[in-house]
């Protein structure tokens, strides 16, 4: 092994033992030659290893090249391009597996992709979250921070990088397969289980997860806008039964799964299924969201904050607003368009005209930023390490522009910003 990846491949290794749950020494486990020889693969592999010797497992072609072709579907080996399996002709049994890698992503590639991952983690999941919590997180992460490859989709010229977790987390542009493999590659780092699943006849994939005993449907991918609306993430698609994913309203269909979902307990009644925009914590249990009321003229956006544990909630502060057409300004928008940030431990959120800041310690709303321009309206926020930006165009479905509000940062006085992250290695399993 290169010496240059003796530290990763240690650290994947110790991912793999938390994930199989594999990790005491190889005396004290007895492991059935299939998985030996999948063991062996995977630690090649993750180290870009050339090859692997499986001479002394006693393993056979067609188990082992049925086992291989999970390779492909795994996020994290978004660099890995195919194999040869080395067999005796008389016997059938294995010799060596050799493997072949893409030559775009080398060792710099993997880092960035592994600091991304690791990015994303510590920087949205409070101390303490449950395995749900961290579902609904990464799923608005996503949502609201990569765009969908729409220009390349339309051409017919979209990059295989665009198909990878590598092309969402790290270049913020992906396609569905790319926006399920990055989902799946921040799951898997927290122990949540999770699968691809594609339908050829919609020419589309998604993804399953499992919580606690059941699984369920997530589609990222539909549930971010397109074109791409910063700052705005729906929750129509996320833990949806099979029932449920493939009824009248969102209408997939045609996928084969390993997993049945059959649960049916986040189907309906739940407080994400209507939000248009992601839902911040602040602290394990105290999180955040924005709530439409009415519609055109008689419009409204509300700032509620709940607790997780109760169920408990209350209305903090409410804003009116609506948004004209721009060609029409005596025609309106039946929906409201504003984005939900955490920036500065302070909750950002707009409605056409201006960015309101409201300090969850204090209990107090300001304007923080007016828009003045004349050449649109503000459609939705984002954050972006020390900027926040303003989605500005005319009309919903335009691309529009983002505008840094290059707002100054304040020292809030928040009990929040003092909870430690937490990495997702030791989480428990409850939901």
């Amino acid at each position: 092994m290169r010496g240059a990846s003796v530290k990763r491949s240690l650290v994947l290794l110790l991912i793999l033992c938390l994930l199989t749950g594999t990790c005491l020494p190889a005396a004290a486990v007895e492991e059935a030659p299939l998985d030996a020889a999948w063991n062996r693969v995977l630690y090649a592999v993750h180290g870009r290893e050339p090859e692997t010797d499986l001479s002394d497992l006693n393993v056979y072609l067609e188990e082992v090249r049925a086992k291989l072709r999970e390779l492909y579907n795994r996020p994290e080996l978004f660099y890995f391009d195919n194999y040869v399996v080395w067999s005796n002709p008389s016997t059938g049994k294995v010799s060596r597996v050799e493997f072949h890698y893409r030559e775009e992503y080398g060792e710099a590639e993997v880092a960035a992709f592994e600091a991304a991952v690791e990015r994303v983690v510590d920087t949205v999941l409070p101390y303490g979250a449950s395995r749900l919590q961290a579902a609904l997180l990464f799923h608005d992460y996503l949502a609201v921070n990569v765009a969908y490859d729409y220009d390349n989709y339309m051409a017919g010229t979209v990059p295989p990088v665009s198909y990878t977790a590598y092309g969402a987390l790290v270049l913020g542009k992906a396609v569905c397969q790319g926006y399920t493999q990055a989902y799946r590659a921040l799951l898997e780092y927290c122990g949540i289980p999770s699968a691809y699943v594609s339908s050829d006849e919609m020419d589309h994939g998604w993804a399953l997860i499992q919580l606690g005993e059941n699984w369920y449907h997530v589609d990222v991918t539909w549930d971010d806008p397109t074109p791409d609306a910063p700052g705005m993430a729906r929750h129509r698609y996320f833990l949806l039964s099979d029932s449920a994913i493939s009824d009248e309203e969102h209408r997939h269909y045609g996928w084969e799964a390993e997993h049945v979902c059959e649960d049916t307990a986040f189907d309906t009644d739940t407080f994400w299924e209507e939000l248009n925009a992601p839902v911040p914590f602040t602290d394990g249990d105290t999180y955040w969201f924005l709530r439409e009321n009415g519609e055109y003229t008689d419009q409204s956006l509300t700032l509620y904050r709940r607790s997780w544990k109760t169920g408990d909630y209350e209305a903090v502060d409410t804003v009116w607003d609506y948004w004209p057409v721009w060609s029409a300004p005596d025609s309106y928008w039946m929906d409201a368009y504003s984005g939900l940030v955490l920036w500065d431990n302070r909750l950002f959120y707009n409605d056409k005209q201006n960015v309101y800041a409201y300090d969850p310690a204090a209990g107090v709303r300001e304007i923080a930023y007016t828009y003045g321009g004349g050449d649109g309206y503000l459609f939705g926020l984002t954050g972006a390490g020390d900027s926040l930006y303003a989605l500005v165009k005319r009309e919903p479905n335009e691309e529009g522009t983002l505008l840094s509000l290059e707002l100054e940062r304040k020292t809030v006085s928040n009990p929040f910003t003092d909870v430690p992250m937490m990495r997702c290695y030791g989480r428990s399993p409850t939901t």
